[in-house]
């Protein structure tokens, strides 16, 4: 028996009709999504404006000004965190890098509770050419160490134009990191100490872990986090917002010796921090995986090494890792085992 036009028109109709609905539906949850988390930023930017004068309410209130809202965008974060990105209108000027051409991007970082933990001006100093607007999922893609579809130095700095750090993309990639540190490494710490509570920060820069480069910022004067910013290329105190940054590094290390002559049974981890100015050693781990442990020297069916197991640990500013099995060499079998700890400094100098 054959089904009626009719009835295959009313029933194509009835399921174009739900799903129509259920975008509707999407479309207004993502509006009040939306609504939401622009009446957040706004009540953030207003909160911190009352308790600021002079100088540091008037950055505040240029901020909210130049605020593209209607581009404003949430991304997922690290650890369970989201972030609001929203674009700065061309008019807004920071007082740092002024001469050059960038695209300014504000940043509000919010934690699983839904409270406001974080906010940043972010500069993008592109080398592809022809890059006028970012999309919001590369700062995702950051924090959460994907590939970044644009090469180029992001810059970040404090609500009040503080210089924290700068990362630098290549093909995808993150080529080199620089934060601001209190004190040249080249300087003896008891000068800093005998100049009236000033501190000198300057930028160091790390390729691989290696440090590149050191270049001085500014000096401030004074335990309050209001203090004096005195050098080249301005700047208008700090602020009490803490600032972390991602971080990764695979490690090799030593299990256990070639009995006879050369080489080594190796283990491979990778090791993940976040770097924090105000830690101690800069930092904090956060996270160690274990890749696999090989015989670099087994050449034969007859030697053999064959894990059994591996324990790691990560919290703090110490990570350790401990890697067991047996190891079958010249017609003998042995258990082997080794371990290793490193400092979070040690890592992420």
């Amino acid at each position: 028996m054959k089904t009626p036009k009719s009835i295959i028109l009313f029933a194509t109709t009835l399921l174009f009709f739900y799903s129509c609905q259920k975008q509707l539906d999407l479309q207004y949850k993502s509006q009040l999504v939306l609504k939401d988390e622009t009446e957040k930023l706004t009540s953030w930017l207003q909160k911190l404006a009352s308790t600021r004068n002079g100088a540091q309410k008037d950055r505040i209130l240029s901020i909210q000004k130049n605020l593209l809202i209607k581009e404003l965008k949430i991304v997922p974060g690290s650890d369970n965190q989201t972030m609001i990105i929203v674009p700065l209108d061309s008019g807004f000027q920071s007082n740092r890098n002024k001469q050059l051409k960038k695209i300014n991007t504000f940043i509000l970082t919010i934690n699983k509770e839904g409270m406001i933990v974080q906010g940043n001006i972010v500069q993008y100093f592109p080398t592809t050419k022809g890059i006028k607007k970012l999309q919001p999922v590369l700062f995702s893609n950051m924090v959460n160490e994907q590939p970044v579809e644009t090469d180029g130095k992001f810059v970040y700095l404090g609500i009040f134009d503080e210089y924290l750090y700068e990362v630098q993309y290549k093909n995808g990639k993150q080529k080199s990191f620089a934060e601001r540190r209190p004190y040249s490494s080249n300087i003896n710490s008891s000068k800093i100490a005998s100049r009236q509570k000033c501190i000198d920060w300057y930028l160091q820069t790390y390729e691989n872990g290696v440090l590149v480069s050191e270049e001085y910022l500014y000096t401030t004067c004074g335990n309050s986090i209001d203090n004096e910013e005195v050098g080249p290329d301005g700047g208008g105190g700090g602020n009490d917002i803490e600032y972390e940054f991602q971080v990764k590094k695979t490690v090799k290390w030593i299990v256990a010796e070639n009995p006879g002559w050369g080489g080594q049974i190796i283990s491979e981890e990778t090791i993940k921090g976040k770097r924090s100015s105000s830690e101690p050693e800069g930092g904090h781990f956060t996270e160690i995986k274990h890749y696999a442990s090989i015989c670099n020297f087994c050449s034969n069916a007859t030697d053999v090494w064959a894990e059994s197991s591996n324990s790691l640990s990560a919290s703090n500013q110490s990570a350790s890792a401990r890697v067991s099995g047996l190891f079958q060499y010249n017609g003998s079998t042995t258990r082997e085992e080794g371990s290793k700890s490193w400092s979070f400094s040690e890592l992420f100098p």
